[in-house]
């Protein structure tokens, strides 16, 4: 499944094999069925969530919608870095817009 740059594993990007087995259960094997293989070569990542749709749905979403887009490759958000700051964009937005408004007291007129 994901080996180290110049491997025969599907995934070869530097430092996938690392960010891969940090994340793998005592049971994952790192293994890939044969018909998989044969159907990734022909998969394009920006096809199946092309960056131009995001904006344009983000766009139309309103005041409500964020989109964030960083610097990085599929795997440097697993760990480092990377990861604390995403996650902590994740965890201020959903704050922002899961926190409960509360409405204001009026004072009554005596």
């Amino acid at each position: 499944m994901v080996g180290p740059p110049g491997s025969s594993a599907i995934m070869t990007v530097p430092g996938g094999e690392k960010a891969y087995t940090s994340k793998a259960g005592p049971t994952w094997r790192n293994e890939v069925r044969a018909c998989v293989a044969l159907r990734l070569g022909l998969t394009r990542p920006a096809r199946l969530a092309p960056p131009a749709a995001a904006r344009r749905t983000a766009a139309k979403a309103g005041a409500g919608a964020e989109l964030r887009e960083y610097p990085i490759d599929h795997f440097d958000v697993t760990s480092g870095y990377w990861q604390q700051q995403v996650s902590a964009d994740q965890i201020a937005f959903l704050r922002r817009v899961l926190t409960p408004t509360r409405p204001s007291r009026s004072v009554p007129d005596s």
